[in-house]
């Protein structure tokens, strides 16, 4: 389905059909999405513990990571 008759590029990834697009530039592409993700998981509990750690932080369990 095209939505615009202008400039704009048509898909060049689609379900139903090869992909269009130059292997290495497709591979870089899942490669810079997956790393995508697994940065924005690890920087969201990164977050969580910031958070937790700050509201738990006259606990015991606090006090025995923050000595070491």
């Amino acid at each position: 389905m095209q939505w615009w008759n202008t400039l704009h590029q048509g898909a060049t990834i689609s379900l139903t059909r090869a992909p269009t697009m130059a292997t290495t530039m497709l591979e870089a592409m899942f490669v810079m999405m997956l790393s995508f993700w697994m940065y924005s998981i690890a920087a969201s509990l990164a977050r969580v513990r910031a958070i937790l750690l700050e509201r738990e932080k006259r606990s015991s369990w606090v006090q025995e990571i923050a000595r070491g």
